[in-house]
């Protein structure tokens, strides 16, 4: 389901240095919604002084979202599929989906009525994370 404002998926992001989740919502899986997302948390990172050294990336990852990257001179690993004790994110998409649904708890009983959604059964491939070493 979209929300009011369009947004029908969640990039989920990582940051080891400074152990925080940050999410960003995008229209859909479109390269540039995905650049454009990553680019939005990219640039709140730099407000607070991070600079980003490395980027582990999930295996389906754009060829232009790599470019952006290697622009950026930012080193990135593609995390082989299946193998997720190397990605570190999904333990914080587990955790951001954990604080997600606990909020959406905690609204009106009818608030999600009105909507004639159930967010707990939302599948979680609308859920698209990156890795970031800063």
């Amino acid at each position: 389901m979209k929300s009011n404002r369009g947004n029908e998926y969640v990039m989920v992001s990582y940051v080891y240095d400074t152990n925080a989740i940050l999410v960003e919502p995008i229209k859909n899986r479109k390269e540039h919604n995905i650049i454009q997302a990553y680019g939005v948390i990219h640039h709140r990172l730099q407000q607070y002084g991070f600079k980003h050294r490395y980027q582990r990336l999930d295996k389906e990852a754009y060829t232009a979202f790599q470019s952006e990257l290697s622009a950026k001179k930012i080193d990135f690993q593609l995390v082989p599929p299946n193998i997720h004790q190397r990605n570190g994110t999904e333990r914080a998409i587990r955790t951001f989906k954990n604080h997600f649904i606990a909020g959406l708890s905690s609204v009106h009983p009818h608030f999600l009525c009105n909507y004639g959604v159930n967010y707990c059964n939302k599948p979680s491939s609308h859920l698209i994370y990156y890795d970031h070493r800063v």
